[in-house]
C-alpha cells in the first residue's frame, strides 16, 4: 500500500457516516513521542451558528500518518456533535481546554493546526499566525522561515503548474481568539502555525501534488523538531 492509498484508508474512519466521523467520542488524542501536536479540529463535518459545515477532507488523516510514521502527537474530530472547535468559545469549548491540558501535561512545544481550503483560493498553502500581532508565540518569527521554505520546495511543481503558491496571513490569519491556534499560543505560549490546505493538494486523484505536500510536512516536522 502506498503513502495516498494509506491516507484514503485513515480518511476512511473520518468519511464513515456521511462525514459525521465513526468515533464513539467527540474527538480523539493519540500520544505522540516528539514534543509536537498536530490538531484537526474540522476532520468530520462541525456545527457553526446554526448550520452544518462540511469537514476538512484528509485533515484527520494527515494527522494519523503522521502519528504512525514521525510520532507526532494528535487531536482530531471524530465524531459529528454539533460543535466547532475552531470557533467556539474557548471558555467552554472542551477540545480546545483539553488540548491545552495535554500540552501542559506532555511538554509539547510546537502546535500544527491542519484546516482545508477550496480549489478556488489563490493559494496552495496559507500559513496562520495570528496576523503577526501575539507576542506569545514565542519562536515564531524563527520558524516561519523554516515552515515556508519546506513548503515552497516541496511544492515547487505545483507551484509551477498551478500558479498558486505559499501565503502567510492573507486570507486566513488565525485572529479570531477563538481559533485553535489564537487560543492555544495564549494559553501554553508555544509557536502555533494554522495551515489552511488547497483542495488540490488534498486530492488522491492527483497523487503528485498530495504526495508534494506530505512530504513538504515532513520535512518541517523534522526540521522544527531538531529546532525546539
Amino acid at each position: 500500500m502506498n503513502i495516498i492509498e494509506k491516507l484514503s484508508e485513515y480518511e476512511k474512519f473520518f468519511s464513515e457516516n456521511n462525514f459525521g466521523g465513526a468515533g464513539n467520542t467527540a474527538f480523539t488524542i493519540e500520544e505522540g513521542k516528539i514534543p509536537i501536536i498536530i490538531s484537526a479540529p474540522h476532520s468530520v463535518n462541525q456545527y457553526r451558528e446554526g448550520a452544518l459545515k462540511v469537514s476538512d477532507m484528509y485533515t484527520g488523516a494527515i494527522a494519523k500518518y503522521f502519528n504512525e510514521t514521525i510520532g507526532c502527537h494528535i487531536i482530531y474530530l471524530s465524531k459529528y456533535t454539533e460543535t466547532d472547535p475552531n470557533y467556539d468559545d474557548g471558555k467552554t469549548c472542551c477540545y480546545k481546554n483539553t488540548l491545552s491540558r495535554y500540552i501542559e501535561e506532555k511538554n509539547i512545544k510546537f502546535l500544527l493546526d491542519l484546516h482545508a481550503s477550496r480549489s478556488e483560493h489563490d493559494y496552495l498553502t496559507e500559513l496562520g499566525t495570528i496576523d503577526n500581532k501575539n507576542s506569545s508565540l514565542s519562536g515564531r518569527d524563527f520558524l516561519l522561515p523554516v515552515i515556508t521554505d519546506a513548503l515552497e520546495s516541496s511544492l515547487k511543481t505545483a507551484i509551477k503548474e498551478t500558479g498558486k503558491g505559499i501565503t502567510v496571513n492573507t486570507v486566513f490569519p488565525a485572529a479570531n481568539p477563538n481559533t485553535v491556534t489564537n487560543f492555544i499560543s495564549s494559553k501554553n505560549k508555544i509557536p502555533c502555525v494554522q495551515l489552511e490546505i488547497n483542495k488540490l493538494c488534498r486530492n488522491p486523484k492527483q497523487p503528485e501534488y498530495f504526495m508534494q505536500l506530505i512530504n513538504g510536512l515532513e520535512t518541517i516536522i523534522k526540521e522544527v523538531e531538531n529546532i525546539l
